[in-house]
């Protein structure tokens, strides 16, 4: 039994290809399931939230609306109102592979794992089986799974206290290195289980990524609320990398 959330602002009309790409996995799955959608205050595009009920009025589907907070409050939010054991994320512009739940429910329950997520690729083979683990240096230097790739049982999610209040910022590192903590590390596979449907860049073109400088303050307050000094060493590694992330995009201008 599994509960998607899918946090909301503004959303763009390809939100129902979006749930639909969960529901058809989900439905082939044979798993129990709720998706849960929060409209983090928008003040666009309303209709599309009716719409949606309506279009899919035959699952259960949920939509709730809170006063903006975030992706990091609507997330938590969403985790309130869910029913079940494990937890999937995924962003609102970001679909599914089809092989995505078979592959991580085998792999969670095959390993007794609290959490799964993918990507990190670093030879640009997909390695479905071979579980690595993502420790707090991986995570500084590299940044982990993509929230959209997680699947986490309830009980880890609440242990932690979920996704920092007002962090709009590196929300979703700031929440894999305090899963290190409690558990010693992140397990992942490295494939692409999920891809953006804009086909936008990781960084620097729209949304919470656009802003490079944010970012990078946004990742130096997660290693000063959860990291110890001996970790502020690195800090310049996280510079150069941010320089070239400016340095690429400035290029491809």
């Amino acid at each position: 039994m599994i509960s998607v959330v899918i946090p909301t602002y503004n959303p763009k009309n390809y939100l129902s290809k979006v749930i639909k790409n969960k529901v058809d996995i989900l439905n082939s799955s044979n798993l129990i399931y709720e998706i849960i959608i929060v409209n983090d205050g928008s003040t666009k595009n309303l209709d599309l939230y009716k719409n949606i009920k309506k279009e899919f009025i035959n699952i259960d589907l949920k939509i709730y609306k809170q006063k903006n907070k975030g992706v990091s409050g609507a997330r938590n939010y969403g985790v309130k109102k869910t029913q079940y054991e494990f937890i999937a994320f995924c962003d609102s512009d970001d679909m599914w592979d089809s092989r995505k739940l078979t592959i991580d429910f085998s792999l969670m329950i095959n390993n007794n794992l609290d959490l799964i997520g993918s990507g990190l690729r670093f030879n640009g083979k997909s390695n479905f089986l071979r579980i690595k683990k993502l420790y707090t240096l991986n995570q500084m230097i590299k940044w982990g799974p993509h929230i959209s790739s997680l699947i986490i049982k309830k009980d880890l999610f609440n242990k932690i206290s979920g996704f920092r209040k007002n962090m709009r910022y590196a929300e979703d590192g700031d929440f894999l290195l305090r899963i290190i903590k409690s558990i010693g590390y992140v397990p992942y596979v490295e494939w692409d289980s999920t891809s953006n449907i804009d086909k936008k860049k990781p960084f620097g073109v729209q949304g919470l990524s656009a802003s490079i400088y944010s970012m990078y303050k946004g990742e130096l307050n997660c290693i000063t609320k959860n990291l110890s000094l001996i970790y502020y060493l690195f800090i310049p590694l996280i510079s150069v990398k941010f320089l070239i992330r400016k340095i690429k995009i400035n290029w491809s201008s």
